[in-house]
């Protein structure tokens, strides 16, 4: 173990690299280990943004392989980063002024029915230690980053970011199709010869598969056209970030990313004719509904006849949706423990609701599912309260659409590894988002001197009119 923690061993690597096993082992490089302590140095150090790029910059450059094994508990790079953060917000009292809300709760209900629900699947204690596990990575990064975005500024420091890193990370992409040779195998997680599908190189850096890594960049792409309308200043750093990602999501050759990128478009694009919104998601419901009803196949069947990119896998996943609905009553009350009866290579859960259900159950789905829908439906309400200010309505809309991206992504990967913090990065910003608009629409009413009423005086003289005063 510890010549592992000190010292690159080509064999132990190799195997990490083929994806063969690495978990409840140390495996860390001392080039990882030095940007881990540095990046947990600047969280705690640095200014709110600072320590932002601090806990944001490591998963891209380092794979998720790279990790510290304390008495069988594994702590990955991406989750010792989170629990930093989580201290500063401790050590700094940044979580004074958060007041819960509606998604928030959804949030921590639907993480504990998932714990619980895949503890009674496995009926044993290392199923709940791995739930707990999954509970810092994913509520973990979801109210760490709750806490410490506070405005617009936050949002813009992080497109401009990630704009700076998908510069950097889309020329180490371009190397990787030049050479077929990932630099970032040397943190293992990763292989050194990258994989070919039908003659074309499925690019993925550190990311852990070249899905994640399409899909990271592609869920990207709305926050950095709200930074170029949002800032003008910006706007070349935003082109040049677009740019970059676009770049990265060729050299990944799946279908999924780019499928979100289109996504991405569409949901820009519908700014623009966003009163026809709601009539829009009715009509496309609409029209499901009566394909459904008029094909020999089901509706999900579509996914199967998609393809974006040859060699796509869009049967693997119309089969599992189709076997997910045969199968309802295996999974739904807890799960189930596998799925690889259900057909040739089902084993591969490449559904993140499918996934959700079964790992825990039909309950767990639908709170997933909500979580979601609650997203747009906040993203709904912060837009009128900018009515002078287009500038942050766009960049509201923007966090919807990057919300979009995510739920098309769900359709084609389950996620893992560094998109997980990404996702439910984008989840927080909304609520917190949501509270910034709602502070800003009240300090500008107090500005233009409109009178508003306070709810405790209006509760006390409805009390005193009902008993006769």
């Amino acid at each position: 173990m510890l010549w592992n923690i000190l010292a690159y061993e080509p064999a132990g690597y190799w195997k990490i690299a083929e994806n063969q096993w690495y978990s409840n082992q140390t495996v860390v490089h001392p080039v990882g280990l030095g940007l881990l302590i540095t990046a947990c140095l600047g969280i705690l150090i640095l200014p709110r943004r600072g320590a932002l790029a601090c806990a944001l910059l490591l998963p891209c450059f380092v794979s998720d392989a790279q990790r510290i094994a304390i008495f069988g508990l594994d702590f990955s790079f991406t989750r010792i980063l989170i629990i930093t953060m989580l201290v500063r917000v401790l050590l700094r009292g940044e979580y004074r002024s958060f007041r819960l809300q509606r998604l928030d709760k959804l949030v921590l209900i639907w993480i504990v029915c998932k714990t619980m629900a895949y503890t009674l699947q496995n009926g044993n204690s290392s199923a709940f230690v791995t739930m707990l596990g999954q509970s810092i990575d994913h509520v973990g990064a979801y109210f760490a980053l709750r806490f410490v975005l506070k405005d617009w500024g936050d949002i813009c420091a992080i497109a401009v970011f990630f704009a700076v890193v998908a510069s950097v990370v889309s020329f180490f992409f371009v190397y990787e199709c030049s050479t077929r040779r990932n630099l970032f195998s040397i943190f293992g997680g990763v292989p050194e010869i990258t994989k070919m599908r039908q003659g074309r190189l499925r690019c993925q850096g550190a990311f852990a598969h070249p899905i994640v890594a399409g899909c990271f960049w592609a869920a990207l792409l709305p926050w950095f056209y709200g930074l170029m309308v949002f800032n003008r200043r910006y706007r070349g750093v935003a082109v040049v970030g677009a740019g970059a990602s676009c770049v990265i999501i060729v050299t990944c050759s799946s279908s999924t990313p780019v499928f979100g990128a289109l996504t991405a478009c569409i949901g820009i694009g519908f700014w623009y004719i966003r009163a026809l919104t709601y009539p829009a998601v009715c009509a496309l419901f609409s029209l499901l509904f009566i394909l459904h009803l008029s094909m020999k196949q089901p509706v999900w069947h579509l996914l199967a006849r998609v393809s974006a990119v040859g060699g796509s896998t869009g049967y693997h996943r119309f089969n599992l949706i189709n076997q997910a609905v045969n199968r309802f009553n295996e999974w739904a009350v807890v799960g189930t423990r596998s799925t690889a009866h259900w057909g040739l290579q089902l084993f591969d859960v490449t559904n993140q609701f499918i996934l959700e259900g079964v790992r825990g159950g039909f309950i767990t789905m639908i709170l997933f599912t909500w979580m979601l829908a609650e997203g747009f439906r906040l993203v709904g309400r912060i837009t009128p309260l900018y009515r002078g200010d287009p500038r942050k309505q766009k960049m509201a809309w923007c966090l919807g659409v990057c919300l979009l991206v995510h739920t098309a992504n769900f359709f084609g990967i389950s996620y893992f590894g560094q998109i997980t913090t990404l996702y439910f990065m984008s989840l927080a910003a909304i609520p917190s988002m949501y509270t910034c608009a709602k502070r800003e629409s009240m300090m500008q009413m107090a500005q233009q001197h409109v009178y508003v009423p306070d709810s405790r005086y209006q509760q006390e003289t409805t009390e005193v009119g009902s008993v006769g005063y």
